[in-house]
């Protein structure tokens, strides 16, 4: 019946399955008279805990909206997640949220860039290198962290685009250093990250271990971070300038040219 494009919306769930629902919404056409999102699909109710679920859902061509609540308020817990795939290729995934989370998407569905640099000369999407660097400590089955896209001013605020989830660390990386790299294009971005035991990353251990964490992109520290709770979120913003030298000068006669230079941000093409 012209459906386009099937999407399977896939649900680890947690302890308490019964809080999780979602819903996906097709948003009204600007050139019509709707005024409200049009309902498509709502979950099946789930009720065994920590098992996987599966729905296929077909779309027609347009703009979407799926939301995902827990009614207690306190998201899906780890190891369960979410996730919408189309044809093995991620639409948006996710867990660490609390009482709700909405993310659009378009059909047809047309997949980020890939983060890889591309041999061509000439890049069509501009994108920055940035890595997330953490020193686990004694306990690190209990850290996740993940990066979302901020909505931007002509769009609804609030909203926000899943990027990138950490994997699941093991208990083999155990006070290793572990880092991810990823590709952002330019906007304001939120990093959050999670210790399900409520104790963040220790320093702990015989000899002592300093857990920590910090982002990077363009050669510059964006934020770091030690101690926490349960969570620690921290925003940021793609592109990252590179600071201007301290450094003094030792001449006392003006030079030609500026002490510092500022250059011009080049992009990882993909």
């Amino acid at each position: 019946n012209g459906c386009t494009t099937p999407i399977v919306v896939n649900i680890l769930t947690d302890e308490y399955p019964d809080e999780i629902s979602w819903t996906i919404y097709k948003v009204a056409d600007i050139n019509t008279a709707e005024e409200n999102n049009l309902f498509t699909k709502r979950s099946e109710r789930y009720s065994e805990g920590k098992s996987s679920y599966s729905q296929t859902v077909c779309l027609l061509e347009g703009e979407y909206k799926f939301a995902i609540k827990d009614y207690y308020g306190d998201g899906i817990e780890l190891p369960g997640y979410y996730n919408i795939t189309y044809y093995g290729e991620l639409i948006t995934a996710g867990g660490d949220f609390e009482r709700s989370e909405v993310t659009s998407f378009s059909i047809p569905w047309n997949p980020v860039p890939s983060a890889r640099p591309s041999l061509s000369s000439s890049p069509t999407v501009e994108c920055w290198p940035t890595s997330v660097n953490i020193r686990l400590d004694l306990w690190p089955k209990d850290i996740s962290w993940t990066i979302y896209k901020m909505a931007a001013a002509n769009e609804i605020q609030g909203e926000k685009l899943f990027i990138k989830r950490s994997d699941e660390y093991q208990v083999k990386d155990a006070v290793s250093l572990k880092s991810s790299l990823l590709c952002l294009q330019e906007g304001n971005y939120q990093f959050a990250i999670f210790d399900s035991h409520g104790d963040g990353l220790q320093n702990t251990g015989f000899p002592p271990y300093r857990g920590y964490y910090n982002l990077a992109s363009n050669g510059e520290i964006v934020f770091n971070g030690e101690w926490f709770r349960k969570s620690k979120t921290h925003s940021f913003s793609i592109p990252v300038l590179p600071k201007p030298s301290t450094i003094p000068s030792t001449s006392h006669t003006p030079s030609s040219s500026p002490s510092f230079v500022p250059t011009t941000t080049t992009p990882w093409p993909t």
